[in-house]
This record gives structure tokens, C-alpha cells and sequence, in this order.
């Protein structure tokens, strides 16, 4: 079997099987063959030498897995610096197309506006009612006449912007004198009040204020601006006709009441009267504050009287101020009972006294009231 198997043509085509059935001296015996290493020449090697080798191949072992640390490493180092440029180049690219993309109607009109200059018109203030604040700017609604072919743009509204508030000169003049103590104790301490002083003033819609009116690009505005403060009292109302004898004027943002232009005009006070149904006549001036105490004196003593009869309005939660007035007498009950209730405070002196005591009044007025810390 073993011989026929040998001269079988399938079996010799098969290396395999053939390589395993040759024996030495077969016909097919020709083939080289490999010589298996033998142990002799193993054990010719000196033990040095393989330890040797053997650290060898552990150091580049080593070395091999440093490199591949150090490129893993690279590799997240460059993928970083990739990603850190990728983000610059999309912020740059960013940039260009916000640089590049056209700005709104609006937003350019109003960049061009603030790069022209303001143009001052007229030398006189006027007066006006502020009926829209924003924190930052708002809107006022003239109360005196402007003539200037602007004058009906932003439905005849003028612009305020919060750095055009400025503090009236004289408003308060304990402050002044306050200021100059401080003067003397130290010029620090002078400037620092000089500069906390010189900051925009709150202001709030239904505020009165005096301004110039400028012209700009984008129409009219009010700069140097000032807030006025308010004082009310009661005439009778034959004594407020004998007064009051121009013609008044009307706006619907002063509401149940009307205002005379013509006594702004002569006192520097908007004089505003209240069409309420009450037994004598409530009269509202908004001026600053010597104004208001020329205007208050006039109003409530006749030409030939040497003696004042000022009856002011005393809020019904400022009661407790008046203490600060001994010569001030305060009604037993309520004259005015709204929209604040008020009463009257009665003042009856001579002109000097009585303007002192006036002044007196509008700064406990200016004053927080008690429990109030607003």
C-alpha cells in the first residue's frame, strides 16, 4: 500500500502527503532541505550575550512605547491646536461677515446722526413734560412753542438721552454752603462732592423740566436739562381769576387741569389749575426754588398787604415735617382728598419769614418721609 500510495500521481501532487511518505533516497529526494538548528549551536552562545540581547530587545521594547506615548500625545496636542485655530479662523471668518453684512435702516440713520455735531436754536430755555423714561433716554413733550421746521418730527416729541440731565445750579443751597466747608477742611473731599453732585439726576415720567433744544441729524433733542421741583397751594377762586388773567392752555397730558404759558414766560414758573370741584382753586408751579418762592408770594398777597397768607398743600404722609415749621399752622382735617390726600398748612408772617419758611417747606418736602426710604 505504501509503495502504491508513493507512485500514486494524486498523492505526489500533494506536497504535503508526499513530503510525509519520501524517504531518504526516493527519486523525489532531490529537494533541498532545511537543516534544523541544533542544540549544540544554542548552547555555544555565552549566557552575557544573550542577556544581552535580551535587554536589547527589552530597551527598544521601551523605546518603542515611548514613541508611540510621545506621538499619542503629539496627537492630541496637534488635535488641540488644531481645534484652538479652527475656533480662531471661524471667529475671524466670523468677524469679516459681521463686518460685512450691511447694517439696518435704522442703526446706520442713527450712527450718522451722532457724528454730526449739535446746533444750539435759540438762547432761551423751554419747558416741557417728560412722558416716556427708559432708564437711559426718553421723550419730552414741549409745553412752550418751538418754531423750527423740525418741530412736528417724532410726533413733535424731544429727545432726551441720560448724559443731557444735568443738576440745577442753586437748587439746594445747603448744598452749597456745604460744599464750600467742605473746601475748607479738604480739597479731596471738595472735588469728590463736586463730582458726585455733577452726576445725571433721577428723573421719572410726569416730570417738568427746562431745556435748549439742539439740532441733529436725526431731529430735535434736549440738552441741559434740569428737573424742576413742584409746589402746590389754594387760592380762592376770586383771587385766582384776579390773578390769572391770560389765556390758558391745554394738553392731554395734563389732565383735569390747564396751564398758563403767559406767567412761564414772566416768572420762570409753569403755573398749572386743577378744574376740580372744590370750594376754592388748587394751583400747581413747577419752577426751582427762589422761583417758586417769588411766585408763591405773589400769587397769595395782594399788592397792598404787607403780610403773607400762604396756604400750602401738606401731604398727608409728610404730616410729621410740618413739626419743623412752629410757625406754620396745619388744618385739622383733610382739604384735598385726592389723588393724594392733602391738607393745608397756613402760613401767616411777613414776606421775609414767610419766604424762609417756603424755602424750609421745599426742602422737608425733598426729603425722604419717615418710613420711607426711597
Amino acid at each position: 500500500l505504501a509503495q502504491a500510495l508513493e507512485h500514486c500521481p494524486c498523492v505526489r501532487g500533494c506536497p504535503a502527503i508526499a513530503d510525509s511518505l519520501m524517504e531518504p533516497g526516493s527519486p523525489d529526494d532531490d529537494a533541498p532541505v532545511a537543516e534544523p538548528p541544533t542544540v549544540g549551536e544554542a548552547s555555544l552562545a555565552e549566557p552575557q550575550q544573550v542577556e544581552e540581547a535580551a535587554g536589547t530587545s527589552a530597551e527598544f521594547y521601551r523605546m518603542d512605547t515611548d514613541i508611540s506615548n510621545i506621538s499619542q500625545k503629539g496627537g492630541e496636542t496637534g488635535a488641540s491646536i488644531s481645534a484652538e485655530v479652527t475656533a480662531v479662523e471661524a471667529e475671524e471668518q466670523s468677524a469679516n461677515a459681521a463686518e460685512d453684512k450691511p447694517l439696518p435702516w435704522w442703526k446706520k440713520r442713527k450712527e450718522e446722526a451722532a457724528q454730526q455735531p449739535r446746533t444750539r436754536l435759540g438762547e432761551g430755555r423751554c419747558v416741557g413734560l417728560v412722558i416716556e423714561w427708559r432708564g437711559h433716554m426718553g421723550w419730552i413733550q414741549p409745553l412752550t412753542k418751538i418754531n423750527h421746521d423740525q418741530a412736528k418730527r417724532h410726533r413733535g416729541r424731544i429727545y432726551l438721552a441720560v448724559n443731557d440731565i444735568v443738576v440745577a445750579s442753586g437748587a439746594d443751597e445747603d448744598e452749597g454752603e456745604q460744599e464750600k466747608k467742605d473746601d475748607k477742611e479738604g480739597e479731596n473731599d471738595a472735588k469728590e462732592k463736586t463730582k458726585t453732585r455733577l452726576e445725571p439726576a433721577p428723573i421719572k415720567e410726569g416730570q417738568v423740566v427746562d431745556f435748549f433744544v439742539y439740532l441733529d441729524g436725526e431731529g430735535l433733542g434736549a440738552e441741559e436739562c434740569r428737573k424742576r421741583t413742584v409746589l402746590r397751594l389754594t387760592l380762592p377762586h376770586a383771587e385766582a381769576t384776579r390773578v390769572l388773567k391770560d389765556n390758558p392752555q391745554w394738553s392731554e397730558y395734563l389732565t383735569d387741569s390747564e396751564y398758563y404759558p403767559a406767567f412761564e414766560r414772566e416768572h420762570g414758573v409753569l403755573l398749572r389749575k386743577y378744574a376740580w370741584p372744590l370750594p376754592f382753586a388748587v394751583l400747581e408751579l413747577w419752577s426751582h426754588p427762589e422761583e417758586l418762592v417769588a411766585a408763591a408770594i405773589k400769587l397769595a398777597t395782594p399788592a397792598d398787604a404787607g403780610d403773607c397768607d400762604v396756604r400750602l398743600l401738606l401731604p398727608e404722609d409728610d404730616l410729621a415735617k410740618a413739626e419743623e415749621l412752629p410757625s406754620a399752622k396745619v388744618s385739622g382735617h383733610i382739604v384735598v382728598p385726592r389723588p393724594l390726600p392733602c391738607r393745608s398748612l397756613l402760613l401767616q408772617t411777613n414776606k421775609d419769614d414767610c419766604a424762609q419758611a417756603i424755602r424750609t417747606f421745599l426742602k422737608l418736602m425733598a426729603s425722604p418721609s419717615q418710613g420711607n426710604s426711597s
